[in-house]
């Protein structure tokens, strides 16, 4: 498992994809608003 950081800037989004036992971290660099996150099952139909 790597380490990867990946920076967002303001009103941008990512999409990245994680096997099974990884995680994601969220941290809001500037400490003032809200982190809007979704996450979906790509296994699910």
């Amino acid at each position: 498992m790597t380490n990867e950081t990946v920076t967002i800037p303001a009103r941008g989004g990512k999409a990245v994809s994680i096997r099974q036992g990884q995680a994601v971290k969220v941290i809001n660099t500037h400490g003032e608003q809200v982190v809007d996150t979704w996450a979906f099952n790509a296994g699910h139909e």
